[in-house]
């Protein structure tokens, strides 16, 4: 009798895994696309289309040395950029200046320095190379834009009062400038668009930012897309917003998400990242994470997901990827990068490589390029 139940409960056992191998089938969509007065929603479900590894990072190239000459010192890596000749950009705060590497990671140069004359930096937040194939540096404190030549000569300098102490800018190739900016009094994150002459702007998206909020607060983030869109999203929603190179609302792409507790774990990596003098007890931590971290674009119009969720074969942090349609292509481990980033410039595609900013094992900074093997 009991050999009998137990060879029923092995069948059942059987065709339950069955039904769930047929269930899933690699490489095919399940979700949704419709029409939500004139905006496309793409409705992704929780599993992608490829379970399977489809794509691959192999390292190329380090910049950024622990020892040795000091134009390969990076003290404080703040931000990057790469140009069409995979010329990287390293803007170092420590102190102020741009450093110029070639495509070999050979030292070329060194552009700006500290200062408050013309084309000089007094507190540089991030920097990009544009579609008019310049170096825009945008500097919160000063509350201006400079702007250099690919060759490091200084170009001009606009002052722009709603950039200081902004965040991240970034520049369309219409001159439009992306922003985030914190309004004080109000106690709210936006996001800007900047119109030029730049008299002008329009909030894209706001999101509410008491003066103390749980660790990790939701962040808003935001990327440009091949054809001049933008990408934005609140990461307290797994949701993103495609806004084409008219101003309108082109897009919305979703996904099924569960919250993720908080982990002990989590909260570890913080407190050894914390700055001395402020103490443990102070901080808060939410009792689940935001749907996301951050994300990243390709040239393909590929929208790379940082997650919270680490994957058990590999202990590294989950990064789901879209296509170009927005559909739920693949989740990778991301193996790169800073595990705590705080701001969304750490990770850069272009040109099928991946640039990431990272610590070598001595803890200095140093940027690394990645060649993208895809394989689907």
């Amino acid at each position: 009798m009991k050999t009998g139940k137990l060879k029923w409960l092995y069948l059942i056992i059987c065709l339950v895994a069955l039904l769930a191998c047929q269930k899933f089938e690699e490489g095919k969509w399940k979700g949704v696309i419709e029409d939500v007065d004139g905006v496309t929603v793409v409705k992704n479900p929780r599993e992608p289309m490829y379970r399977k590894e489809v794509l691959a990072f192999e390292e190329e190239l380090s910049i950024g040395e622990s020892e040795g000459p000091e134009e390969y010192l990076i003290n404080s890596l703040r931000s990057f950029t790469v140009d069409d000749e995979r010329n990287t950009y390293i803007l170092d705060s420590k102190p102020y200046t741009i450093k110029i590497f070639n495509e070999d990671g050979k030292y070329l140069k060194s552009i700006g320095k500290s200062g408050q004359g013309p084309g000089e930096l007094q507190g540089p937040e991030n920097i990009q190379f544009t579609g008019q194939r310049e170096i825009m540096v945008n500097d919160d404190t000063k509350g201006a834009l400079l702007f250099f030549s690919v060759d490091g000569q200084f170009l001009r300098e606009i002052k722009i009062p709603t950039l200081r102490l902004s965040g991240n800018a970034i520049a369309d190739a219409n001159g439009n400038i992306y922003v985030e900016k914190y309004s004080f009094g109000e106690w709210e994150d936006k996001l800007l668009k900047l119109i030029p002459p730049y008299e002008n702007l329009e909030v894209l998206a706001t999101k509410p930012a008491p003066l103390r909020e749980p660790i990790p607060p939701p962040q808003i983030r935001y990327a440009l897309l091949p054809g001049n869109n933008l990408v934005w999203g609140i990461s307290s929603k797994y949701e993103f917003h495609v806004i084409d190179s008219e101003g309108r609302v082109a897009k919305r792409i979703e996904k099924e998400h569960t919250p993720l507790p908080m982990k002990d774990e989590y909260k570890a990596k913080y407190f050894e990242k914390l700055p001395p003098g402020i103490s443990r007890e102070s901080q808060q931590f939410n009792t689940h994470f935001p749907a996301f971290d951050l994300f990243f674009s390709d040239d393909e119009g590929r929208l790379f997901v940082k997650t919270y969720e680490k994957l058990e074969e590999s202990g590294k942090y989950s990064v789901d990827v879209f296509d170009k349609e927005g559909r739920f292509l693949t989740r990778t481990a991301l193996k790169v990068g800073h595990e705590i980033a705080l701001n969304q410039d750490k990770y850069l595609i272009k040109g099928g490589r991946l640039y990431a900013s990272e610590y070598n094992e001595e803890g200095f900074p140093v940027l690394k390029r990645y060649k993208i093997i895809w394989k689907y």
